[in-house]
């Protein structure tokens, strides 16, 4: 996934902001099984798997929408509001039926969506909260790695 990101924002420290999300949005499937007395399994896992795609889908549309647009945080935060919102809105309510009919369907199902719906609020609880934090304290983590003017000069 970082190679990925490297490339995509052309920098070597742009990847870092969603790949710190990843572990912090994971935390709170992980507090929640904790909280109701419930062991992680494979279908919890799968749940965790399929979350790690919306974790880092959230954390690039605000890096990008920062270093492509050149506003501040609290602007992109501002203006990606709603997408992120909507997204994270949209999955949930698609999940509710299968949260519904967990019981008759099976302890599998319940596992997967438990950990998806709170792996996907803590990633939603993230963006909103510790990626502008982040890119507060450490605002040079999304500098550019080359200008143009250095890669035109090495040719």
């Amino acid at each position: 996934i970082y190679a990925l990101l490297a490339s995509q924002f052309e920098s070597l420290t742009s990847p870092l902001v969603p790949i710190i999300s990843i572990p912090l949005s994971i935390a709170f499937p992980i507090i929640a099984y904790a909280i109701i007395g419930r062991a992680l399994n494979i279908a919890s896992f799968f749940g965790l798997i399929i979350a790690t795609g919306m974790v880092v889908n959230n954390a690039i549309i605000l890096v990008n929408e920062i270093t492509n647009s050149n506003v501040s945080v609290r602007h992109a935060l501002r203006k990606r509001s709603v997408p992120l919102a909507l997204t994270t809105g949209t999955t949930i309510v698609g999940l509710l039926p299968l949260a519904i009919l967990s019981n008759s369907i099976g302890p599998f199902v319940f596992d997967l969506v438990y950990s998806l719906f709170w792996a996907i609020t803590g990633s939603f609880i993230m963006t909103y909260t510790c990626i502008p934090g982040l890119l507060l304290t450490f605002p040079n983590l999304l500098r550019k790695t080359f200008s143009e003017a250095e890669v035109v000069d090495e040719k």
